[in-house]
């Protein structure tokens, strides 16, 4: 009778410790001027958010881009589940200049390949627009394409959005794909999808009387004679939808940048 009263003793305890495992949040900055960078060590599976004014999209399969809407009083949440079964929890505060905007939660000490595709796109986003003319506007917003550039074997496009009008833009999806130079209507069986390795800047809204770049990276790629490349944004239902053709030739004479001072060297 002891021994059965010890064991059931034993296993209460054991599973009173058991459910006194907490996973401790943590704490991170966020802005509605600039973006916080999550970089997980595996595939994010799903992401739940504690406010609406807090905007998260994921970039890559792995990094996440968080945002606000606009400024909030009160710490919110932010859960994500990764792939490999991981769970991440995160307590979220706005502030206007976080102090930390790219934050790599691998744990190994070797440097994260999308850490360094982070600091590159960062670096093509400070330098200077090498393409001018290339421009489609209507409704009051339009997409420009700024240039491309070349760093590590990295091929990156930077592109500037503008909302002109006091409505806001919100964006329901960025396409990327290869259409013949004669096509003339649209279909699927013509388009090849450029899929980025990584997208840097905000795909969700464009704020009334605003703008703001994006810069979007790939393996290196060229493409044939007779294709484009094609770059459109799709409104959320109204439709003052965004595209730009991109001719070969400045795929081939995208400019080299050289990390350490910026420097753009002509092809």
């Amino acid at each position: 009778m002891k021994r059965m009263f010890f064991m059931i003793v034993m296993l209460m305890t054991g599973f009173g410790g058991f459910a006194q495992r907490y996973i401790e949040s943590m704490k991170i900055e966020v802005s509605d001027t600039r973006t916080t960078n999550l970089v997980f060590p595996s595939n994010i599976s799903s992401i739940d958010r504690g406010i609406e004014k807090l905007i998260v999209q994921k970039s890559s399969e792995n990094i996440l881009r968080v945002k606000a809407q606009e400024p909030f009083a009160e710490e919110t949440n932010l859960t994500v589940v990764t792939l490999d079964g991981k769970f991440y929890s995160f307590l979220v505060s706005y502030h206007i200049a976080p102090q930390h905007l790219n934050i790599n939660l691998n744990n190994a000490n070797s440097v994260n390949t999308d850490s360094v595709l982070v600091s590159y796109a960062h670096a093509v986003g400070h330098v200077k627009s090498t393409i001018y003319g290339v421009k489609y506007r209507t409704g009051n917003v339009s997409m420009e394409l700024s240039g491309f550039y070349v760093i590590d074997d990295i091929l990156f496009c930077k592109i500037k959005v503008e909302n002109h009008s006091n409505i806001i833009y919100v964006i329901e999806r960025l396409q990327i794909y290869l259409s013949s130079h004669r096509q003339t209507k649209r279909t699927a069986s013509q388009e090849r999808e450029v899929q980025p390795l990584y997208i840097e800047g905000d795909t969700a809204r464009v704020k009334g009387k605003s703008g703001h770049e994006i810069i979007i990276a790939w393996t290196p790629f060229t493409i044939p004679d007779d294709q484009l490349l094609t770059i459109v944004l799709t409104e959320k239902g109204v439709g003052r939808n965004l595209q730009i053709k991109v001719k070969k030739n400045f795929i081939t004479r995208a400019n080299l940048v050289e990390m350490q001072n910026r420097i753009i060297k002509q092809p």
